[in-house]
């Protein structure tokens, strides 16, 4: 998405950073693998602080570890953008942004000079001459905010990334493990207490995404899992199976992936009736060793993991 501001540097290092509910997440990167099929030594930290203090927080954090001059891979938090499915014709990409921006004028609580846009393509249909794209739209003040922030931190800003986006670097991993993952491809719900965020990938391409305005916390009732909480979240793991039935004109993924993990017969059966199998997210398929990851694998884990996958594979590209 949003990049590349780098400046020369002498530190090896990289650096994935993403917002979490309660302050900060990040993965160090440490040199590149001796060999192709190595693991990237990676270390996960966690930083407690409120929203406006994640500058100074992090520029702490980044003296501590001796970490000035690395190159930081930043995932947007959902309140930074919007994320919009467009259809537009075949342009380049200065007109693409330009048709997005007018498109998406009356649904900006700003200015549409003000707003920052970046458009990446999403399988389908043709219909009348125009494609299936998705629009990340945010106000230049935040994004300059993120930038000044993690300058004056001392990190050399390499890649600024959405969330969605960055999940589905995560997600492919995921699926190199499952025979014919890539083809059939994967249905995903991962969740934080109170958000959560589903996507649908298929052959390494992103086709749905949608955001939750619920997530975990409200899972537990009594001591088990609510009725109420899993009928929503079938519901809306079946809206989006007939959305893309409709209109991909494909057979939808049968694996279905959910963070963090929750083991329940109802809800194995009631996907298992939607012909989908229940699976957890595996964090041995991740290109990383030395990597001790939270209890639970939530949103913002698999955000954090996604960033962190592709600074690995960039680390790897300029090493080659």
């Amino acid at each position: 998405m949003w990049k590349k501001w780098q400046k020369p540097t002498t530190n090896k290092a990289h650096v994935a950073l993403s917002f979490a509910e309660h302050g900060l997440m990040l993965a160090v990167l440490h040199g590149v693998p001796a060999t192709p099929n190595s693991k990237t030594a990676c270390e996960i930290h966690q930083l407690a602080c409120e929203s406006m203090e994640w500058a100074d927080v992090l520029a702490a954090w980044v003296n501590k570890q001796q970490l000035r001059g690395a190159r930081v891979h930043l995932a947007l938090p959902f309140s930074d953008y919007q994320l919009h499915q467009l259809a537009l014709p075949k342009l380049s990409p200065i007109e693409l942004r330009a048709a997005a921006g007018w498109k998406l004028r009356e649904f900006l609580p700003f200015a549409l000079d003000q707003a920052v846009i970046e458009v990446f393509e999403s399988p389908g249909r043709v219909i009348e001459g125009e494609h299936r794209y998705f629009a990340a739209v945010a106000h230049r003040d935040v994004i300059q905010l993120r930038l000044d922030g993690l300058l004056a931190s001392g990190l050399q800003p390499d890649v600024i990334d959405v969330a969605e986006l960055a999940c589905r670097h995560s997600l492919v991993q995921q699926l190199q493990q499952i025979e014919n993952g890539h083809e059939n491809g994967v249905l995903a719900v991962m969740l934080n207490a109170h958000e959560g965020l589903l996507v649908m990938i298929k052959q390494g391409l992103f086709h749905i995404s949608r955001r939750l305005d619920w997530g975990h916390a409200d899972a537990m009732q009594a001591g088990s899992v609510d009725n109420a909480w899993l009928d929503r979240l079938v519901l809306e793991v079946q809206r989006s199976l007939d959305f893309f039935e409709v209109n991909f004109k494909q057979a939808p993924p049968k694996i279905s992936l959910l963070a963090p993990a929750l083991e329940d017969e109802r809800l194995t059966q009631m996907l298992r009736n939607l012909n989908m199998q229940l699976l957890p997210f595996n964090t041995a398929t991740l290109p990383f060793s030395r990597l001790v990851l939270p209890d639970k694998i939530n949103l913002d884990t698999c955000v954090l993991m996604g960033m962190a996958t592709r600074a690995a594979a960039l680390e790897k590209e300029v090493a080659a």
